[in-house]
Order: C-alpha cells, then sequence, then structure tokens
C-alpha cells in the first residue's frame, strides 16, 4: 500500500468517525427516544451509529476487488486522487469510485506487428483491410562522410550519452554495398512501459490508447529527423546510438526527466528501433552481390578441379593406350618370329605375309590374338609352299636332259 493510499484511507476514516460522533451526539441530544410497544424504547443516535458503522464496514470493496493483473484509482467524482493495489480496495460507498488500468507491461512495435502491415497497392479513396496499416516509410541518403557529419549533427547529437553514463559516438564507417545507397526503407521502433500510477496516469494522459499514439508520434518525429541524413548501412551501423536518443526522447515526453511535462505515471523501460525492413528486392540483390565473391570462387575451384580431373583421366587413357599398344606390338612381333622359325623363314618374310592378309581383308583393322596369329601361320604356310614350289620350266628341262 503507498503513501496516497494510506493518507487516503486515513482521512476517509477520520471523516467518517468525525460525521459519525457528530451526529450521534446531535441526534442523542436533539431526537427523543422512541417507544416501540410494550415498554421497549429505540434511540435514533444508535441507529445512526449502527448505520455509520456498517457504512465503513462496506466501504472495502469485497465484491468488487482489483485483479493481480489491475492497478486502479480512487476517483472522487471523476478526479484520480489515490492509488489502490490489487484486493479489497477502500472507496466509501456512493462517493468514490474505483477506476482501473493493467498492472501488466506494455510493449507496442509502431505502426503495428508485422502481421498487420499492409504494403498492397491501395486505389484512391480505398479503405485498408480491417486491423491493417500502411507502413512507415523513410528516405535515407547515401552515405556521409565524417565531415558532413559534422555539419548535418550538433555536437550533443553525434555523441550520445546513456542511463549508464556511457558516452555513444555516431559511427560514419559503414560497408560499401547497396545500403550506402540512397534507399527508402522502413524503420518499426517498439516501446515498452508499466503503468506505476493509476491516478497520475488516468489525470494527466487518459488511457493506454492515447500514451501509445503520443509515444508514436513522438518515436517517429525523431527517426525522420535524423534518418533522411544518413544511409541505411550507417543507420544500422548506429542503431545503438539512435536507440538512446529516441529513449531520451520519449522519457521527455512521458514526463520521466526534468522537463516541465506532467508526468504520467509511467516506468518506461525501453524505447528502441527493432529493425529497419528494406524491400525483398533489394535485400535479394545485395545478398547476390555479397555471395557473388564466394560463387566466383566455387566456379573457379570447381572448373580446376574438372580441368585437372580430364588430365588425369586423359594421362591414364593415354597410359593404358601406350600399355596397349606396346603389348600389342610385343605380341605380334613374338608371333612373327615364332612363325618365322617354325617355317624356316626370315622375319621380313613372315611380316611381309602379315601385312599381305591385312591388305587382302580390305580393312584397317588389325587382328590380334589366337585367330589373327592363325591366320597368320596360314598364310605363312601358303607362301612358303609356294616359295619350295619347282619351276615349270626347270622341270621340263632336267625332263628333257633326262631323256
Amino acid at each position: 500500500m503507498n503513501a496516497s493510499t494510506k493518507k487516503f484511507i486515513a482521512i476517509s476514516l477520520g471523516l467518517m468517525i468525525s460525521i459519525g460522533a457528530i451526529g450521534y451526539l446531535l441526534l442523542l441530544s436533539t431526537v427523543p427516544t422512541i417507544e416501540l410497544f410494550a415498554g421497549q424504547t429505540f434511540s435514533v443516535a444508535n441507529l445512526w451509529a449502527l448505520l455509520v458503522l456498517a457504512y465503513a464496514i462496506f466501504s472495502y470493496r469485497f465484491w468488487d476487488q482489483v485483479d493481480t493483473d489491475e492497478s486502479a484509482a480512487l476517483t472522487f467524482f471523476g478526479r484520480p486522487i489515490a492509488d489502490v493495489e490489487a484486493g479489497a480496495p477502500y472507496a466509501p460507498l456512493f462517493i468514490i469510485q474505483i477506476k482501473r488500468v493493467t498492472a501488466q507491461v506494455i510493449q507496442m512495435e509502431f505502426p503495428a506487428d508485422p502481421q498487420h502491415i499492409y504494403r498492397g497497392d491501395m486505389k484512391s479513396g480505398e479503405e485498408l483491410p480491417n486491423d491493417m496499416k500502411p507502413p512507415i516509410r523513410v528516405q535515407f541518403r547515401d552515405s556521409i562522410t565524417e565531415e558532413q557529419a559534422n555539419k548535418l549533427f550538433t555536437d550533443s547529437e553525434l555523441r550520445a550519452t546513456d542511463v549508464d553514463g556511457h558516452i555513444i559516438s555516431f559511427v560514419v564507417d559503414a560497408p560499401d554495398d547497396g545500403l550506402a545507397r540512397r534507399l527508402t526503407a522502413e524503420p518499426y521502433p517498439v516501446v515498452r512501459f508499466l503503468v506505476k500510477s493509476p491516478s497520475l496516469f488516468l489525470r494527466n494522459i487518459g488511457t493506454i490508447k492515447e500514451a501509445l499514439k503520443q509515444i508514436e508520434d513522438e518515436m517517429f518525429s525523431v527517426l525522420t529527423r535524423f534518418y533522411p541524413r544518413m544511409s541505411v548501412g550507417q543507420a544500422l551501423q548506429n542503431i545503438k546510438w539512435m536507440n538512446i536518443h529516441l529513449f531520451e526522447s520519449v522519457a521527455q515526453r512521458v514526463g520521466a526527466r526534468g522537463t516541465n511535462v506532467k508526468p504520467w505515471g509511467i516506468e518506461l523501460q525501453a524505447a528502441y528501433v527493432k529493425y529497419i525492413y528494406t524491400d525483398h528486392g533489394v535485400n535479394s540483390a545485395i545478398s547476390g552481390a555479397a555471395r557473388a565473391p564466394f560463387e566466383r570462387e566455387t566456379v573457379v575451384v570447381t572448373a580446376e578441379g574438372e580441368r585437372k580431373r580430364l588430365i588425369l583421366e586423359g594421362e591414364g587413357k593415354a597410359k593404358a593406350a601406350e600399355a596397349l599398344t606396346r603389348q600389342t606390338l610385343e605380341g605380334r612381333a613374338a608371333g612373327l618370329a615364332e612363325i618365322a622359325r617354325i617355317l624356316s623363314v626370315s622375319g621380313q618374310e613372315a611380316q611381309a605375309a602379315d601385312v599381305a592378309r591385312a591388305v587382302a581383308e580390305g580393312g584397317n583393322t588389325f587382328v590380334v590374338g589366337d585367330g589373327g596369329m592363325a591366320q597368320i601361320a596360314a598364310i605363312a604356310a601358303a607362301f612358303n609352299k609356294e616359295r619350295n614350289k619347282p619351276n615349270d620350266a626347270t622341270d621340263t628341262n632336267n625332263g628333257t636332259g633326262g631323256t
């Protein structure tokens, strides 16, 4: 129970006791005792005291308690005067009302949650689909240099101080990619707060909806003031720097800093940029540019591997062909030598017979193996027989001479 609640209960009970006592004394002195029946009497002053006691007891709203996920303010004819916590609040009947607000942490992403953002085409005068909101787009510029940053920002803007006293300076360096160029993008800020004093909140801002509306206006005013001075790449590089500016600006708006703004009675827990959305096509192009060096390297490695594979395969096939040729020639040489030995012909004559066989076949293919060697042997035998056949003229002369 906070101090304002204790003070309210003390004042209420004091007034109730005072009114009860004064009324009792007045009735006791001015209103005579009422005689009922059979000698029974009734004191109006005592009745008054009983009624005041019953009123005091039932001013604790046992039947209208504040839930654990709620906090509430007691209002006197609509004006908040005290805070109450979960439980049975003390609220004098017919005079004090109870107005509730949530006691849970409130978090909101602006302009809406991602599933409620409408990026489709809208015709003139056409309303948005239910529960949908258009995105808030900001025109970013090309990346700026340090010299340009000093001209575009004040010293207090360039160096932001966080809640712990750390100074975060604006960083100029950013990757030189598609996000360093002029681009339209959608920043999505988030706020998180808790209502600590319902009476202040209801008195100075009114409703959660109104509070969120004003916070949204404040956050986007900061974003549209800072972001057009830098590129998307620099905005991403300076997220922490921007979040400090957002938090400080919202804190001043809700009266949580030393300003003349009436406090809203809330505890500001966070105010930051969740992410910056760029067009899908831009993201694909940037991703493609980022992948290009790796893909080029992959192609080079693959091509080099294929080249080496072909070289190795070629060398292997060449060696195999060379071995086959060598073995074939060695076999032919051995076969011709064996035929020459068996037929008692010279190696030159055996080779001539082999060539004659190949030419007689009328083809360009040389037959090797057992079949081929058999053919060579047959041709060689025929050649040898023809060679050893007696000459006709010689035989005739021999015959004549014999006669």
